[in-house]
């Protein structure tokens, strides 16, 4: 294990703890609305996270006028074809809770958010944006290890993102618009 979080061996009882919990939840609030305050948050770009299902859930199971879906893409159909590059589709009043990000920070070299970046802080001392854990992308040797051992400023992305130029990606382990998450939090937990 190269990674002091045990990200790539993933420690099996906090795993089965997990699981427990989410037994339990789901007998308990099993077709019920959940009307409490909730910021969920995730990435269009990871595959680990089904987007399609998670809007669904979100919009079908919490009843809360304090609610808020934050997704981050790069989709322009989703953000608008004219954002910018931590532009937002705002929720209105009575309107849509779900709001887009831009995924993107090419000054950066991230190309998209992956799962495990959208809660992470750029100041976080592992994954953050001068972190000391390099996570690479690829489950396969020569992917990984093209990552591992680059001499080149890698890019940054979920897990199968495409190199733009050949340079490996490596894992986005942090999210650039960590403060805008925080915004939305506070509209959301302190109106």
């Amino acid at each position: 294990e190269d990674n002091p979080t045990k990200y790539n061996s993933i420690p099996i009882n906090g795993v089965a703890q997990y699981y427990a919990l989410t037994k339990v939840l789901k007998r308990k609030w099993a077709g019920k609305q959940l009307n409490m305050p909730v910021l969920a948050v995730a990435s269009a770009n990871d595959s680990v996270v089904d987007i399609d299902y998670l809007v669904k859930a979100f919009t079908k199971r919490f009843s809360s006028d304090k609610k808020r879906l934050l997704i981050y893409s790069n989709n322009d159909s989703q953000i608008g074809v004219n954002a910018v590059a931590n532009a937002t589709t705002e929720p209105s009043a009575h309107g849509n809770p779900i709001v887009y990000r831009r995924s993107a920070y090419p000054d950066r070299r991230i190309l998209n958010q992956s799962h495990q970046s959208v809660l992470m802080s750029p100041a976080n001392p592992l994954f953050g944006e001068n972190g000391s854990v390099l996570v690479c992308n690829g489950n396969d040797w020569p992917t990984f290890s093209a990552c591992l051992f680059s001499r080149q400023q890698h890019w940054y992305g979920a897990q199968h993102t495409p190199s733009p130029d050949g340079v490996p990606v490596a894992r986005t382990t942090y999210n650039a618009d960590f403060a805008e998450m925080f915004l939305q939090f506070d509209q959301l937990f302190n109106e």
